[in-house]
């Protein structure tokens, strides 16, 4: 998201001006990621897993000092501004042995093969961007900005971060067809928006369309199976950990960003059975971690202005 490349370039920037070594620059720029993914979020365990599950792919001591550091360091100055309040309130979560545990493995699943169609989506629209190099990104801003005005006219909800809607989403009080048309907005709007450069990163769009997802499977599935006695916020909650892990396939990352945004360490169980077979699917399917396909295509980009 854009806080964590801000934080990182942030800290980038600080090791120019100490003169560090490559080495200790690198250290710092982990650090100063993991930290501003904690400090969007309230979640500092989450912005140092990230760092360890996703940035680096493996534990480092030195590292994980300045990581934890840099994490704590921002969660004391961002509750010294705005307060020490969780960003999503949740009540607590019991789900039944049965059917409860084996429906969430469905579910997970279920969210594993829309976190593939997000993915691609994603890749669709970066890849049409890069064929209308000859239009002005100027233009190409104009008319996506055009189309997201138009939404917020039609719904301010429906645009933004979507923080808000993601609350009033576990809150409740939506029906199947009001979150069905909020959920294809925002599955195309994240997208849409993504591809040219937007402001608003993959992060904060993934928990919206996520929530959105977890509350229509919960419904269905309520519908389906009167017994189930997993509370609809529940499963909006578990769909938000659900879509993050099967689009950036970093469980570790996703389950306990949605537990520390939400309170409730009831959700942890929950979170680890839906998250297994949402990050199984896509796997299964063929389909890559979306920061990988990211990384391959700047990869190429560069290999190709390279060349003579």
């Amino acid at each position: 998201g854009p806080t964590v490349q801000m934080s990182a370039t942030m800290g980038h920037l600080w090791s120019r001006v100490f003169k560090l070594g490559a080495g200790e620059s690198r250290v710092v720029l982990a650090a100063g990621a993991g930290a501003g993914l904690a400090a969007a979020f309230n979640a500092p365990l989450a912005g140092a897993i990230f760092v360890f599950e996703e940035l680096l792919r493996r534990f480092e001591l030195r590292i994980a000092v300045a990581t934890l550091s840099a994490c704590g360091a921002a969660l004391v100055v961002v509750r010294a501004l705005i307060g020490d309040r969780l960003v999503f309130s949740l009540p607590p979560i019991t789900v039944e042995m049965f059917p409860g545990f084996f429906l969430l493995v469905i579910a997970g699943g279920l969210f594993g093969i829309l976190g593939v169609a997000y993915s691609r989506m994603i890749v669709a629209g970066l890849d049409l961007v890069d064929r209308a190099r000859r239009i002005p990104p100027e233009v190409i801003a104009a008319m996506v900005g055009a189309l997201v005005g138009l939404v917020a006219f039609v719904s301010p909800t429906w645009v933004g971060s979507g923080e808000s809607e993601v609350q009033s989403v576990l809150d409740g009080g939506h029906t199947l067809g009001a979150i069905v048309v909020l959920f294809a907005v925002r599955f195309v709007l994240g997208p849409l928006c993504y591809a040219p450069g937007f402001p608003g990163g993959l992060f904060a769009p993934l928990l919206a369309v996520g929530s959105a997802a977890g509350l229509i499977v919960g419904i269905i599935l309520e519908s389906l199976v009167p017994m189930l006695g997993l509370p609809l916020a529940g499963c909006a909650a578990i769909g938000m950990g659900g879509l993050f892990v099967a689009v950036v396939r970093a469980p570790l990352t996703g389950i306990a960003l949605v537990v520390e945004m939400t309170g409730p360490t009831s959700l942890f169980v929950p979170l680890l059975v839906a998250c297994a077979s949402a990050v199984a699917v896509p796997a299964m399917l063929g389909c890559r971690p979306i920061y990988d396909t990211l990384q391959e295509r700047d990869s190429a980009r560069r290999r190709q202005s390279a060349k003579p």
